[in-house]
Parts: structure tokens; sequence; C-alpha cells
């Protein structure tokens, strides 16, 4: 166990919404918990699935010191000096490419660990911590037994009843696509389902200015709009519509149904990792072969939604490609008004495995090599 007087700084690179919020939020809390004084720096490194709101949420986090924006992080790797003299530290990759946490390592003196999720390789030069080794990190996200339904309805101003939640992305571009299809799949629905309660909840990483742009022409009569905790939302949710990103892990690890959009509506919105994402700017051939990397990953992928993906079966029903909203509001309806099926769900969700306390052994892995 480090002394609480023993100086030690965890710098974690890390780069958009999902690791933010469900790795690195954990591992901040954990490590100031085990070591009041520890120093943590978050290095944001360049990501196309970046929502640009990272480095004003990673301030928040408890005993964060510095917060390097991924122009800053490139600019501290490559200016003097080139290497420091760290006495207690340790480098943790959480996501983005493992190469700048070698740099990191490197630059600093300290050694590197990474946790990778779906047997993801980060290659020579990092201490490598898995899920199967600790758990799925995702989990220490979540306190379902922390939360209190009167507290929280109290909290939002809502009366008591059976709310379907949506989550319609954290990121602007997504978020400005999917809220239109979501505001009329809920107009929809309640033409045909009397007192229907539909919450839409909107993420810290998508900015007033984000909601307003994408509502000004929608139609969102009776919809709730609201800004409160995911997690919070999730605990007095009945149902959970959302589309595919570690929001689906976190309601597992509530045991909430939840029904997983993937609309391939607008190919133009999919953000293509490495080679590919570069090669789709090119003019006239890129549309062409971002669709056709688009159909041989669906084809490979088998499942969209984390539960399912963990499960390697359907735990949770998924709704992927071009989305219709008539079609996606029979399939809500169906799962709100058939109870066996809800149940089922629910079920499964409950009885898949919930790993705790992932980030304590990581701390343990990290501070005692």
């Amino acid at each position: 166990m480090i002394s609480k007087q023993t100086p030690f700084k965890l710098l974690i690179q890390t780069n958009s919404p999902g690791e933010l919020s469900s790795w690195v939020k954990p591992i901040t809390e954990t490590f100031s918990k085990k070591n009041s004084s520890c120093e943590i720096l978050v290095f944001l490194t360049p990501c196309q699935y970046a929502s640009g709101q990272e480095v004003a949420i990673a301030k928040t986090l408890p005993n964060v010191v510095a917060v390097y924006s991924p122009k800053d992080t490139l600019k501290h790797l490559y200016s003097l000096p080139f290497r420091y003299q760290q006495k207690k530290g340790a480098v943790l990759f959480l996501g983005g490419d493992p190469t700048y946490s070698k740099i990191l390592g490197f630059k600093h003196k300290l050694p590197v660990f990474g946790y990778a999720h779906f047997n993801q390789g980060l290659g020579p030069g990092i201490t490598r911590i898995t899920n199967d080794e600790v758990g799925d990190l995702m989990a220490d996200s979540v306190h379902p037994e922390r939360y209190n339904r009167e507290e929280i309805l109290r909290k939002n101003h809502l009366p008591e009843d059976d709310y379907t939640v949506f989550f319609c992305g954290s990121r602007p571009q997504h978020f400005k696509a999917f809220l239109p299809l979501i505001c009329e799949t809920i107009q929809y629905i309640k033409g045909e389902k009397a007192g229907f309660k539909a919450i839409i909840n909107i993420s810290p990483f998508i900015t007033d200015t984000d909601v307003h742009d994408a509502s000004k022409d929608i139609n969102t009569t009776g919809i709730i709009f609201l800004r409160s905790p995911s997690h919070e939302i999730m605990s007095i949710a009945k149902l959970l519509v959302t589309l595919p990103g570690t929001n689906t892990a976190e309601a597992m690890y509530m045991n909430l149904p939840m029904l997983v959009v993937a609309p391939l509506n607008k190919p133009e919105l999919i953000i293509l990792d490495g080679l590919a994402g570069l090669i789709e700017k090119l003019p006239v051939v890129g549309p062409l072969i971002k669709q056709a990397v688009i159909a041989a990953t669906r084809k490979k992928m088998t499942f969209v939604a984390l539960p399912n993906r963990i499960a390697n079966k359907e735990i949770v029903p998924e709704y992927v490609g071009i989305v219709e909203e008539k079609e996606l509001a029979q399939k809500i309806i169906f799962l709100l008004n058939t109870t066996s099926e809800y149940e089922k769900i629910k079920k499964k969700l409950t009885d898949m495995k919930k790993d705790r306390d992932v980030a304590a052994k990581i701390y343990e892995r990290i501070t005692h090599p």
C-alpha cells in the first residue's frame, strides 16, 4: 500500500466520451481514495470520436491536476526536456492509439500499463491488463444501490410513472441526426399508446447549442428533456432506447431492459477507424469504399450491443439497418406491452456475470507490479 505521503503521479491516456466516463472516472475515483496525495494527469489524444467537451469533463474528475487537450498532448510529447526523472508513478493507457502511452512512458521514465477490452492488442512495451484478468472496468462506474427512486423523481420534478428513456448519443453529429428520428418515433408512440412517458436525457458532451440546433424544426411536444447523470435516469426507467456504446454496458449492470438502435440511414455519420477513415475522405471513390467497409463490418460483427457482444448471444434486442420511425415505435410498444418478453430480457440481464472492484484490482496491479 502506497503511503499517503508518497508522491505518485498517474498519467492517463484516453480519447473519447465513452472511455472518459466509463474507464477514466472509476480509475480516478479509486486512485484518489487509495492514495489521496496521488496526482493524476489526463492526456487526451487525437480521436475522430471526440465530442470537443472532453477537456472540461476531465477537469471535474477527482485528483486530476492537469488535462492536456490533443494539441497539448502532442506538444508535450515532442517538446523539451525530452526526458523527465519521475520518482513515483505510472502511465495508464485507457483508449486511443497505445503509441502515445509508450512515448509518455519513455519521456517520463515510467512503467506503462494498459487496460484492454475484447482482446485488444497493445504491442510491446505495455503491461497489458485485460478484462479477462480483472473484470469489466465499466462495471465500476455503475452503482445501482446508490440510487433512490423517490429522490431522483423529486430532484427532476417528475411524478411517479413508467418512463421510457432515450439516449441520442454523446457526439454532436450523431445527436443531431438521431434526435429528429427519436422525436418522430415518440410522437407516433404517443398516438398509439395512451399515457406514454418519454424522457430524452442529454449527454454532458452535448452543448445547449447542439440541442437547440437539432430540435428547432421538429415536434417535441410532450417530451421531457433532462440533463441528469445517466445512471440516475436509468435507475427510474422502465426501458432504455439507445445508440450502441458504453451506455449499453452500464444499463446491463443496472439490469435495465433496452432496445439498441444502430441506424444506417446516414452512412456519412459513421466514423471509420485507421486507414479506412482517411480513404473515405477521397472524392468520388471515398463514399463507395466507405459503404463497402460498412457492409463488410456489419457482416462480420454479429452484435452491436455490448451485453450481446460480452455474452456472444442475444441478451437484448437490436435494431440495425435503415431505421423507420413507425417500425422503431412498434418495437418499443411491443416491449412495453408484452410482459413476458420484457421479463425475459430483464432475467437475462440479471443472470449475467457482474464484475465489481475492477479499478481497485487495476490499482494493485499498477502500484504492486
